[in-house]
């Protein structure tokens, strides 16, 4: 038996087996458990009385979400927990500072840039942009890889629209700005 909190983030799954592994730590662990459930999805009977019955709090990333899952266990076994973007941080750049942080990055202030942001791996479907456009840049900003991925980034190096950032970035909002 555990004795601090848990707080369990579930992989993504059909909802049945979700709701199975919250009912069973919500029983298992003494203290309280959470589950951050961000998607809202049809449960069917099983699933719901699994939740209904188990101990657990729902974390709701959305107000539909909230809604959605007190109607299922109760309001008050519901945190809806708002997220979201800091708009002062994560806003549009003027035109002018736009093409600075194309140049910064190596970039052409003139050309369209189709940003990626995420991993490295060959099941991303990231072969797919290798058929964007030649007057397009494509800038794929990515954690460290593997050596299993250096021929996916080789292939994408190739490509000449594509330009790979794998490096600590400490203001991320100038790519998204860009």
């Amino acid at each position: 038996e555990r004795e601090e909190p848990v707080l369990y983030l579930p992989f993504p799954t059909r909802p049945l087996p979700m709701a199975a592994r919250i009912f069973l730590l919500s029983h298992v662990c003494p203290e309280k458990v959470a589950a951050v459930l961000p998607l809202t999805r049809p449960h069917g009977a099983m699933s719901r009385y699994l939740l209904k019955h188990s101990r657990a709090q729902i974390v709701a990333l959305s107000r539909q979400a909230a809604e959605y899952y007190g109607k299922m266990v109760g309001n008050r076994r519901v945190l809806y927990l708002k997220t979201g973007v800091d708009t002062r941080q994560f806003c549009p750049a003027a035109p002018e500072k736009k093409a600075a942080l194309r140049e910064k990055f190596g970039l052409n202030p003139t050309r369209k840039v189709l940003l990626h942001v995420g991993h490295l791996k060959e099941g991303r479907n990231l072969r797919a942009l290798l058929a964007v456009p030649e007057d397009w840049q494509v800038l794929l900003v990515v954690s460290s890889f593997t050596e299993q991925e250096t021929d996916l980034r080789n292939t994408l190096e190739a490509a000449g629209n594509v330009t790979i950032l794998d490096s600590f970035l400490p203001n991320p909002e100038e790519l998204y700005q860009l």
